[in-house]
């Protein structure tokens, strides 16, 4: 068997909210950014996603995407982006950034934001997204390059 490595290391960079926004509706920046190294790929996969998602009691159902969707009072919101790649020779080395713009934090200092990322793979043969993984049901997306498909951080406001 081929030997395959990845190398998925992810920054986080917060806009800083001031101590003075406490009690109001504020604004922030976050961005991840991951460099890709997903090396000798099934032949069938032709495109690599980078899915994350940032769950926070701070987030409020004004942030786009939520408006109209109804929560819980206590449970966190979330929100999702995703920044998809060509495969090229079996491979995706680049880096990947993905940029959240939050516009209505509700007393987000010192609330945590939890972050989920995933890589997926788009499978020629089978024409859908998986994930990609060792242990994939599914072979088109079974690969050791990707074995740690799920990335989890997190982070204080």
């Amino acid at each position: 068997m081929n030997s395959r490595s990845v190398l998925v290391a992810m920054t986080i960079t917060a806009l800083a909210i001031p101590a003075s926004s406490i009690a109001q509706a504020v604004s922030a920046d976050v961005t991840l950014k991951f460099p890709l190294n997903l090396t000798q790929l099934p032949p069938d996969v032709s495109k690599v996603r980078v899915e994350c998602e940032i769950s926070s009691a701070a987030i409020t159902d004004a942030e786009p995407g939520l408006a109209g969707r109804s929560f819980a009072p206590g449970v966190p919101r979330n929100v999702r982006k995703s920044q998809e790649f060509p495969v090229s020779g079996g491979q995706v080395v680049t880096p990947a950034t993905l940029l959240f713009s939050f516009t209505a934090l509700n007393d987000p200092v010192g609330k945590t934001a939890d972050i989920s990322c995933e890589l997926w793979g788009w499978s020629i043969s089978v024409q859908s997204w998986n994930t990609l993984g060792e242990t994939s049901a599914v072979p088109a997306f079974r690969t050791i390059s990707a074995s740690v498909p799920v990335i989890t951080s997190s982070f204080v406001w």
